[in-house]
């Protein structure tokens, strides 16, 4: 019963992550908004900063330097566009035409480490009969 009601509940939380997420960067000015963010892996990322200002990924060393030299990872053109991060870590970027301005951002890339990432808590489930024989019925909500 114990193995039945584990089994339902990651594959909840399986479901959960599943669902296609998204995130929204813009620009204000001289600044990325939100400047940081800490999304789950699979998210897709929006990047719409206006036609004057494009997102470079660029190594932590460059990043704290102020520097503009890409690592090979995203590149965005001026307007922007769409980054899926699949691989946990982080992940820094510039505007290159305006990070002497220090026009900067940072995207976090992390597995929810437990239902709580989600808002969800143990008091959204119930099943029954408890205890079971052979069936359970499970109920949550988000």
């Amino acid at each position: 019963m114990r193995k039945l009601l584990l089994f339902l509940t990651a594959a909840l939380l399986l479901s959960i992550e599943i669902k296609a997420q998204t995130a929204t960067i813009t620009a204000s000015g001289f600044s990325f908004v939100p400047d940081e963010i800490t999304v789950a892996p699979g998210t897709t990322i929006q990047f719409n900063i206006g036609n004057t200002h494009n997102a470079v990924e660029i190594s932590q060393e460059s990043w704290n330097q102020n520097g503009t030299t890409s690592n090979g990872g995203f590149n965005l053109p001026l307007g922007g566009g769409n980054v899926t991060l699949n691989d946990e870590g982080t992940y820094y970027y510039i505007c290159v035409p305006h990070a002497s301005f220090g026009m900067k951002g940072i995207i976090n890339v992390q597995v929810p480490s437990s239902i709580a990432d989600h808002g969800i808590s143990a008091d959204d489930f119930s099943f029954f009969p408890n205890p079971a024989d052979d069936q359970i019925s499970l109920h949550f909500s988000l």
